[in-house]
This record gives C-alpha cells, sequence and structure tokens, in this order.
C-alpha cells in the first residue's frame, strides 16, 4: 500500500529538473507501515530519521552549473572529445 504524505523537501541525491535548473521534491510515502522519503527522479527511498544536510546557495550554483554542463555535453559531444 502506497499513501503520499503532505511534507515535501528536496532530493538528498541533489537531483535536479532539467527544464527549470530547480531540485526535485521528495515525497513523504507510506509503506508496508512504514514511512519514508521518496524521489521520483532517482527512484530512491531514505527512512525519515535520515539527516538531510541543508544545500546551500553554494551547492544550489555547482549543481546548476553542473547541469549546465551536462547539457552542453549532451548538445555539443564534438566539443568535449580527448
Amino acid at each position: 500500500m502506497l499513501i503520499v504524505m503532505e511534507k515535501n523537501m528536496n532530493c538528498w541525491n541533489g537531483c535536479m529538473q532539467e527544464d527549470i535548473d530547480a531540485y526535485v521534491i521528495m515525497n513523504e510515502i507510506v509503506m508496508d507501515d512504514e514511512k519514508w522519503n521518496y524521489c521520483h527522479s532517482c527512484n530512491t527511498a531514505w527512512a525519515l530519521d535520515y539527516e538531510q544536510i541543508p544545500f546551500t546557495s553554494t551547492h544550489k550554483q555547482t549543481m546548476k552549473s553542473i547541469a549546465r554542463h551536462m547539457r552542453d555535453v549532451e548538445k555539443n559531444p564534438q566539443d568535449y572529445e580527448d
């Protein structure tokens, strides 16, 4: 049985939504009578007592830069060949 709860937070793997360069929001779910935080992007669930380290603006800027670089590599792979 899977029930979606109200509480949401950023994915702990740092998953980003490429179209808007924002973090993927995890949902609190219940599986087999236990609560979990679940990310639909990386298909990962964490126990609720797992401690999330808050993202800082530096981390967010780094994640955006990585996402932008990955998009550039996909668009122009010839520019990044060794």
